[in-house]
């Protein structure tokens, strides 16, 4: 798979000497420097690009300006080979072994109640105390043993070697 620079050192080979000039104009709207753009190649523009920008950064800003000038099958071509089907089957992979390795944690799965004693005062528990969420309910009395700092709270201990809480096996 060709590097980003490559991809848009190729496209940016396509413009025309005036549809060229006009990319660069948009650049200078984007604080790269007019001087520094003033005299530089479509090489030198892709390398300042990734400079400011970085690789995919890189890639998003010069779709962007292509469609600015009418140039949508540049854009089509740099979206289509950045697509590439490596990445997808690797993405597909990751995205399945995530799903089995989500799945063997049920087996792990405990029944826990909340303590409302050490709740953050930025979180909402449900009325069984065994769901949370994020959120304002700061109507909780003050108590030593709040966390405070950080949203957290705490549950019973659980016996980490059979998965059970130790006063309710």
């Amino acid at each position: 798979m060709a590097k980003p620079s490559v991809k848009l050192w190729k496209a940016l080979q396509e413009l025309k000497d005036d549809e060229f000039k006009k990319f660069k104009w948009f650049l200078k709207q984007d604080d790269i420097s007019a001087a520094q753009l003033e005299k530089a190649d479509r090489q030198d523009t892709v390398d300042l690009m990734a400079q400011k920008y970085g690789g995919t950064g890189a890639m998003n800003e010069t779709m962007m300006i292509l469609e600015k000038i009418s140039r949508n099958d540049l854009v089509q071509g740099l979206q289509n080979s950045s697509q590439d089907p490596k990445d997808l089957s690797v993405l597909k992979e990751e995205h399945e072994r995530w799903k089995a390795e989500l799945k063997s944690t049920h087996r792990f799965a405990v029944e826990v109640t909340l303590d409302p004693d050490t709740a953050c005062p930025s979180t909402i528990r449900s009325g069984d105390q065994e769901q949370v969420h994020c959120g304002d309910a700061r109507k909780l009395l003050k108590n030593p043993e709040r966390f405070y700092r950080c949203v957290c709270l705490s549950g019973p201990r659980i016996n980490q070697q059979e998965g059970t809480n130790p006063t309710n096996p």
